[in-house]
């Protein structure tokens, strides 16, 4: 029996005429069509925020919408360009009676399913939604340490510490009285929280140790590499910034602190700090970072220093001085491969003139025009903004939360706006979909650099930054008539560098991360004796692991070292000889120690001679001997009481000479190398002051052409 759905039917079929019918160019409002009707309240008129992202792997964008003291709405996407909000089916009805706020979307676990952070305003505690891989949310927050309770605005997920598990920042706003409006009652700021991941789905408020309790009104947050050294920064948008804190912009010391920043960076704007996009505009291999203000917004262009930056907006025409800005990002809406700008607007009070959303197409030339007519771009009231691809035809769409024009009637607008890309330039795209393995699921942090014509573009999976909402986090390029590209690069936050070559357009790649390069060495060594390794000399056996990086400070090999230590084993043969007497080739002339030491693969045995010399013609003991200046060797003074030794001995020939020092037991102690250059009677210092007393052997060695000696003293430090 085959049953069929006359109402999906008919939904799909006024939603591919309205498609059918609509301009070839611009931005369509199919919110009816698609089925999404919802409404934010607020009494604060501050709005909400909403989140793209694939909540059941079924390979379409979903979208997540905070409700204020309405309920939230999550509504699956069919696949046919239609909507259907499940919030109940996934449980979720628990926390329909939540005063939400923001929302963001990551895999706090990486089981390969995004869940929910949702931020709360005062009175409650903000919700970790745990996604379980059956379709249902669980509301795990308390038990994950998730407890604080603030008026909180915009959050993100990041990976501070780079463990390869998505930590959380909680910009929080403030504390009024009871009279209403609240800006005019304001008491206190409320400081930031940092949740770090733990694993096992618990996290710690590390907002104090690391240096990141930042006590502005924040309304939008963004982990983000500033400076290119591969480690997630902070930035902060702060609202009353003039009153309380400016925006801030808190440096990843690499050791798990901040620095905020943002006065070096000439970041510190004290304005209302409402949105932050990303983008590398300029196409100059750095990011750039429009923040949204109740006028003149900011675009903050980097300088070619190392952390510097210039505002733009004015140049750039961007700076919308007469609108309230909230939700904003760069996206490359036609395909032509330069970075547009969509900024959203809206009136705090009710206005005669509604303020409507904007959409600047990037010239090409560092500059935007406003082409917001043309592509029909007109609501207003908006708020929260989020980006996507929910059609999976290649081009960004967006949706918009919007607040109702008048608070007591929720029937004047809907709550949110999907805006679908209907343009037609006929450009070519690549999406791209990073699954981490050693680096979080998502890829959130991590750069993607495309080159192609000569061109830099470049890209960063987001983690939340838009006013209390989250794009999706596949990247997209546009690539215009491109039939090629050149490579792609992956940063994995992880530290490792992907690249991937041949590629087509018009396709989602999905990029899996690779494991960088391991590389096991196995060594040996004696007791005693010690191997550089971690740039110590390591005596101890273990497992040492050290890492190499590329010029850019990317992870590419793993370097893991075996160190055995094998047990000295000594045999000492006792030998009397007549002096003058060879032996091993050596010309014996005075009692002596020869020591012979194999390798590890001769399992560390020692032979020592100990040899005792009838008839000595000369005493290394005796200052006052006679000097035969061919094969003896004179110490001064001896015994020692001194920091040095002066060793003298006669050369026949130009050569190398390598003069050891033994103790008793036969443990080398040092080795001295000497280049002569001249023959004849030679004298060189050989420190001995940190030597305890008691008596001590070395040996002398050199060979040229006609010879071959190896001569043996020994000293007495008293």
């Amino acid at each position: 029996m085959i049953t069929i759905d006359v109402k999906k039917i008919a939904l799909t079929i006024l939603f591919l005429l309205t498609k059918q019918f609509s301009t070839a160019q611009g931005f369509s409002n199919v919110s009816d069509e698609a089925g999404i009707k919802h409404t934010y309240q607020d009494i604060h008129t501050m709005g909400g925020g909403l989140a793209f992202f694939d909540y059941n792997n079924d390979g379409y964008e979903d979208l997540y919408l905070t409700g204020g003291t309405d309920s939230d709405k999550l509504y699956k996407n069919n696949g046919d360009g239609t909507f259907t909000n499940v919030f109940s089916e996934v449980g979720l009805s628990k926390v329909a009676d939540f005063f939400t706020r923001g929302v963001i979307a990551g895999d706090i676990n990486n089981d390969g399913y995004k869940d929910l952070f949702v931020t709360t305003d005062d009175g409650f505690s903000n919700l970790l939604l745990l996604n379980n891989a059956d379709g249902i949310f669980e509301n795990i927050s308390e038990a994950a340490g998730i407890t604080e309770k603030a008026w909180s605005t915009s959050a993100s997920f990041g990976d501070y510490n780079k463990d390869g598990l998505l930590d959380i920042y909680v910009c929080n706003y403030v504390e009024y009285g009871e009279d209403l409006p609240f800006d005019t009652n304001i008491e206190r700021t409320i400081p930031n929280f940092l949740y770090e991941n733990q694993g096992n789905n618990k996290f710690i408020n590390r907002a104090s140790s690391c240096g990141v309790l930042d006590r502005g009104a924040g309304l939008a947050v963004a982990f983000t590499d500033v400076n290119a050294d591969h480690n997630p920064d902070i930035l902060i948008a702060n609202d009353f910034g003039d009153t309380y804190a400016p925006n801030a912009l808190f440096m990843n010391n690499s050791d798990n602190t901040f620095t905020n920043k943002a006065q070096q960076a000439k970041m510190n704007y004290g304005i209302n700090g409402m949105g932050v996009a990303i983008g590398d505009y300029d196409k100059d291999g750095d990011f750039d970072y429009y923040i949204t203000n109740m006028a003149d917004n900011l675009l903050h262009n980097k300088n070619d220093d190392i952390l510097g930056f210039r505002e733009m907006s004015s140049g750039a025409k961007v700076g919308v001085p007469d609108l309230t800005s909230w939700g904003t990002a760069f996206f490359d809406y036609d395909h032509d491969s330069n970075l547009d700008l969509l900024v959203v607007n809206g009136n705090l009070v009710p206005a005669p003139i509604p303020e409507s959303t904007l959409l600047f197409k990037g010239t090409g030339e560092n500059s935007f025009s406003d082409v917001s007519v043309d592509q029909n771009i007109t609501n207003s009231h908006g708020r929260g903004l989020a980006i996507g691809d929910y059609d999976n035809d290649g081009d960004i769409d967006f949706a918009i939360s919007v607040i109702p024009e008048n608070a007591d009637d929720k029937d004047l607008l809907t709550g949110a706006i999907l805006q679908q890309n209907n343009n037609d330039y006929n450009g070519n795209w690549l999406k791209v979909k990073l699954e981490g393995v050693y680096s979080n699921k998502n890829g959130i942090g991590s750069k993607l650099k495309l080159y192609v014509n000569n061109q830099l573009l470049m890209r960063e999976i987001d983690g939340g930054s838009s006013y209390m909402s989250h794009n999706s986090t596949i990247a997209h390029f546009g690539l215009g008539d491109v039939q090629h590209m050149d490579s792609l690069e992956v940063y994995w936050t992880g530290g490792t560098r992907q690249v991937i070559y041949n590629i087509n357009p018009n396709q989602t790649l999905t990029i899996k991360e690779e494991k960088p390069r391991l590389s096991i060495f196995n060594y040996s060594i004696c007791e005693g004796d010690s191997l550089l390794i971690l740039g110590e000399y390591q005596k101890r056996p273990s497992v040492y692991y050290d890492s190499l990086k590329n010029g850019q400070g990317n992870l590419y090999e793993i370097i893991e070292t075996h160190l055995t230590v094998e047990p000295v084993k000594r045999d000492t043969t006792y030998i009397t000889l007549a002096s003058g007497e060879k032996f091993q080739g050596n010309m014996i002339l005075n009692d002596t120690i020869i020591v012979e030491t194999n390798t590890p693969d001769g399992h560390c045995s020692e032979q020592v001679y100990n040899i005792n010399v009838k008839n000595k013609l000369v005493t290394a003991l005796n200052n006052n001997a006679t000097f035969n200046k061919k094969y003896e060797i004179l110490i001064n003074p001896n015994p020692v009481s001194s920091h040095t030794i002066e060793i003298e001995y006669y050369l026949s020939a130009i050569t190398n000479v390598r003069i050891s020092l033994f103790n008793y037991n036969g443990k080398h102690l040092r080795t001295l190398n000497i280049q002569n250059d001249q023959i004849g009677e030679q004298q060189n210092t050989l420190y001995v002051g940190d030597l305890k007393p008691g008596i001590y052997f070395g040996r002398l060695i050199y060979k040229n052409e006609t010879e071959y000696t190896n001569t043996h003293f020994k000293i007495l430090i008293k």
